[in-house]
């Protein structure tokens, strides 16, 4: 299943940590086919911390969607995350926004990510290798909700 993650550091050795995780992600058996640029992006919810570290994987694997889901969060705490409160730092953040195009609604695992049409740093690293993929709820495609959130001034 062709998969889009998105990995995001704002503790640490934030590059050291992105490329750590995707190192992780291959020795779990998932593939990475591609790669966004990392990029720097204001803190979202929570501002008073340091800018985040994003960027966004194209990823091919044979897990379910629950299995990557489970395999990220192993990554997560093998490279020192612990939970903390919701939109702090974090020493590294995986999330799924999309999983092929399939929807998934359930009280572990939201697919596509609930709030990535709101956030203007996720979609301008899906621009990079998927602007047409049309999301499956919305029905638009990601150069459409880039073109949205940037006309509107919102997010960050």
């Amino acid at each position: 299943m062709i998969s889009y993650l998105c990995l995001g550091s704002n503790l640490g050795d934030s590059e050291l940590l992105l490329k750590s995780a995707q190192t992780e992600l291959c020795h779990r058996g998932i593939s990475i086919l591609r790669c966004s640029k990392s990029r720097r992006s204001k803190a979202y919810g929570f501002t008073e911390q340091q800018d985040f570290l994003n960027q966004v994987l194209e990823v091919e694997t044979k897990l379910s969607a629950g299995q990557l889901l489970d395999a990220c969060k192993s990554i997560e705490r093998s490279l020192g995350r612990e939970q903390g409160f919701r939109w702090g730092p974090r020493l590294i953040d995986i999330d799924i926004l999309f999983y092929g195009a399939e929807c998934i609604s359930s009280e572990a695992l939201q697919i596509p990510h609930g709030d990535l049409h709101n956030r203007h740093f996720v979609l301008v690293l899906l621009m990079e290798l998927i602007p047409s993929f049309q999301h499956p709820i919305l029905k638009k495609s990601i150069k459409e909700l880039y073109e949205n959130i940037s006309h509107s001034g919102g997010d960050i």
